[in-house]
């Protein structure tokens, strides 16, 4: 569960990212948008729940490595998530456009936004994923009744 969770940030943080598509520096609008939107925190809490996760089976391992993992691996990897995710982002957005977003999550309400939407973004997937299981519960439940599904033994609709 928690590592569908990690996944889920990372595809939700996807959307967040952008970046110049004509230069490997990132445009100062799009850094700052980046800013303001709760992303960069979110970034850092994601290593540390990556780590997390990881401390389970090394256990043993030194603060100096996951340091020396957090600046090898893991920040130089962001960074080419943020530009790679760029050219897509700017696909449906321009520097204008960004800096309308920039203004918005400068507003109360945008802070409030970038500061509730990992929150926001987790508990909605508690309630997705039990919903999506009553559902689908509910269709097989549907098709076995019509004859289209051999009912199991061991499955209780």
């Amino acid at each position: 569960m928690r590592t569908k969770i990690i996944l889920f940030v990372v595809v939700v943080l996807v959307g967040f990212s952008a970046t110049s598509q004509n230069s490997n520096e990132l445009n100062p609008e799009i850094m700052r948008f980046l800013e303001v939107n709760g992303s960069s925190a979110a970034y850092d809490m994601m290593f540390e729940q990556l780590t997390m996760q990881l401390k389970h089976i090394a256990s043993s391992t030194p603060d100096s490595v996951w340091q020396q993992i957090k600046s090898n691996i893991y920040e130089p990897k962001l960074d080419d998530l943020i530009h790679l995710t760029s050219e897509i982002y700017l696909k449906h957005f321009t520097i204008e456009e960004i800096q309308a977003m920039t203004s918005f999550y400068e507003s109360p309400v945008g802070k409030k936004l970038a500061g509730l939407t990992t929150q926001i973004t987790m508990e909605s997937m508690g309630v997705s994923q039990q919903w999506a299981m009553e559902v689908f519960q509910k269709m097989q439940q549907h098709l076995t009744d019509a004859g289209y599904i051999k009912p199991s033994p061991f499955v209780q609709y």
